[in-house]
């Protein structure tokens, strides 16, 4: 009897290490679209829009801008408002919505990716920023300035599919009474291309 309760000890404690070392496996994978490959995601991490500064000049389309003045970069900041908390609490959502993994889904960005695939200069409080739509952006930004891009690092080209993810219809944000979403009139308003070069 007790060489058996041994073994099933023995069993249960090998079923343990290998379970625990598959999620210490996975922690460190930081996703981004679907083109990517395992390795690429594994070294890509969330800079945050502070390492998007290339993109605040003239001559590269100035797509910081059109980001700040976009709803986007507001999005986390609205889920401090009392129409949020007042949502949060019909959704059943306790705590703080800008704590709540379930509006930050849309409202930040990485939110479900553990803190290893972060570098420090990436901020939730940024809201929808440039790596929400385009993925991490490290490699990319870890190019120094004046040498070519190559295949721009597999930065994802969001479709507006990808923004339906998010700006679908929800039963939940009905109480809002926000007009329908217009995804046209949406994509004109966030379109922020690098100008053609000469």
């Amino acid at each position: 009897m007790c060489g058996k309760k041994l073994i099933g000890g023995i069993v249960l404690f090998v079923g343990m290490i290998f379970t625990l070392a598959g999620s210490w496996a996975q922690s460190g994978d930081c996703k981004t679209n679907k083109d990517t490959t395992l390795d690429e995601m594994q070294k890509a991490k969330y800079v945050g829009v502070a390492g998007c500064t290339c993109h605040m000049k003239q001559s590269l389309g100035n797509q910081y801008d059109v980001w700040i003045g976009t709803k986007h970069s507001r999005s986390w900041v609205v889920l401090q408002s009392l129409d949020a908390r007042k949502l949060a609490k019909k959704m059943g959502i306790e705590g703080e919505p800008q704590q709540s993994p379930a509006c930050l889904k849309c409202h930040g960005s990485a939110v479900s990716l553990d803190t290893l695939c972060m570098e420090a200069t990436f901020h939730i409080e940024d809201g929808v920023q440039c790596e929400t739509c385009h993925g991490p952006a490290s490699q990319h930004v870890a190019i120094k300035m004046g040498q070519k891009i190559a295949a721009p690092m597999k930065l994802k080209i969001p479709t507006k599919e990808d923004c339906m993810m998010c700006h679908k219809e929800k039963k939940s944000h009905e109480m809002l009474n926000k007009k329908k979403f217009n995804i046209d009139k949406a994509w004109k308003k966030i379109l922020h291309p690098i100008p053609k070069s000469k």
